[in-house]
């Protein structure tokens, strides 16, 4: 087990996340600072140490000879991105209860479309047929992001009902086609044998991404929210918010398209080098 690595990325976390989430609140103190600037430092020593670990022989959490596949390295910042959707749960909930006074079981109910349709567009793209299965990416972060876009404008214009409903549930679909060819474009390459490791490191991105997004995305919705209580004020900061989360989720669809064409270029070219060799034999 690696508890020095384990350590060492806990306390670089801990050092970015909680300045963020508290950084407002202390009106940005010194300490609050500093802390967030150990944040850089303590993601190193992090890295030397699992490079010296690797070196040993022993286990890291991070193997970086897995970081050497470009696919893999390319979709870790994918994976980073991708979750940014957690400050949704939290902040649309915080709209609903604090801004329209709404219940928290009303609260909880108004985002159930997101999970049902998460949960149906897996299954959906499965169906596909696999010539169709690479592009499925795009589409899917295509209907995220018009479902976000959506989502933030029914609240800055405080419009309910069935359009908010569905454009939750556009957004969680797209979200539920596009993650299974994700994963598939960021551990296609690796090796079988490190497969279980890759896989681990990916979903750790996954979880890091969404653990820093909600105190980043946070940030904004409180400093466009300010001293406001009434529903206008609510809506216009998750609006806000959720547009700088349709920023980062578009971010990751460019870079996530990038990745997968260039595994298909890389891919063509190790075939056309394969293909001499076999002819030779």
């Amino acid at each position: 087990m690696d508890y020095g690595g384990v350590l060492l990325l806990s306390a670089a976390l801990a050092s970015f996340i909680v300045p963020l989430s508290i950084g407002r609140g202390e009106h940005w103190a010194p300490w609050v600072l500093a802390l967030l600037a150990a944040s850089l430092p303590l993601l190193g020593a992090f890295l030397a140490f699992e490079r010296r670990l690797a070196r040993r022989g022993g286990m890291p959490i991070l193997d970086a000879a897995l970081l050497q596949i470009g696919s893999f390295r390319r979709g870790l910042v994918v994976a980073f991105l991708f979750f940014f959707t957690a400050p949704f749960y939290v902040f649309f909930s915080l709209y609903l209860q604090a801004g329209l006074s709404r219940t928290p079981l009303a609260a909880g109910l108004a985002v159930l479309p997101y999970g049902i349709a998460n949960f149906l567009g897996p299954m959906l793209a499965t169906r596909f047929p696999a010539a169709a299965r690479p592009y499925l990416f795009g589409v899917g972060m295509a209907l995220e992001l018009l479902g976000y876009g959506g989502i933030a404008l029914c609240a800055a214009l405080q419009i309910g009902g069935w359009a908010i409903f569905i454009v939750i549930f556009t957004a969680g679909f797209g979200q539920g086609i596009a993650m299974p060819e994700m994963i598939n474009a960021i551990l296609g390459e690796v090796p079988r044998n490190h497969t279980g490791l890759a896989a681990g490191m990916m979903n750790s991105t996954l979880q890091i991404g969404s653990s820093i997004s909600v105190p980043a995305i946070g940030s904004i919705f409180f400093a466009m929210l300010g001293d406001g209580t009434t529903p206008a004020d609510y809506g216009h900061a998750l609006g806000v918010a959720i547009g700088s989360q349709i920023a980062v989720l578009g971010l990751s669809m460019l870079l996530g398209l990038r990745n997968g064409r260039r595994s298909v270029r890389d891919g063509g070219r190790a075939a056309a080098d394969a293909a001499p060799r076999r002819a030779g034999r």
